[in-house]
């Protein structure tokens, strides 16, 4: 499988203002809903407790998200690059017209929270499931400079 690396770009921001860039690679069509894998980030987490957000995160989708069905959900796990933690999951997306399974990587890094969803239909999620995984699990952290070498 070739490997994707986010594309870089340097820009002068005002103090205060951090990288919160979302990555998001699609895959092919099942039923009209392309399948996908989202990277998003938040920098400078605080709270050294990676449960304590997964935790959180489980609360609020079981209220906002129609449908909600909690399906599994890993303790938190020490890898090579921090800790490490997963929840799949289904509900009904009214926008998407069917019901969704996702899967949830998160990974707390160097005070850097990834986290990583893979997104398809639940009626095909076996289909495309083996290749989401994969996908997912081959997230590695970057460590990213704090400015530009010339």
């Amino acid at each position: 499988m070739p490997a994707f690396h986010a594309p870089s770009v340097w820009l002068e921001t005002p103090e205060g203002w951090q990288d919160a860039s979302a990555y998001i690679l699609t895959g092919p069509a099942l039923v009209g809903f392309k399948t996908n894998v989202v990277v998003s980030m938040s920098r400078d987490v605080l709270d050294p407790y990676l449960k304590r957000h997964v935790d959180i995160q489980a609360g609020e989708m079981q209220k906002t998200l129609p449908g909600f069905t909690l399906i599994s959900r890993s303790e938190v796990a020490r890898v090579d690059f921090g800790d490490t933690a997963t929840m799949e999951f289904e509900w009904t997306s009214a926008e998407a017209g069917a019901r969704l399974h996702q899967y949830q990587l998160y990974v707390l890094s160097n005070q850097t929270l990834y986290t990583v969803t893979a997104t398809a239909p639940s009626a095909h999620w076996h289909q495309v499931e083996q290749t989401l995984m994969r996908v997912v699990h081959s997230v590695r952290p970057k460590i990213w400079p704090v400015a530009p070498t010339v």
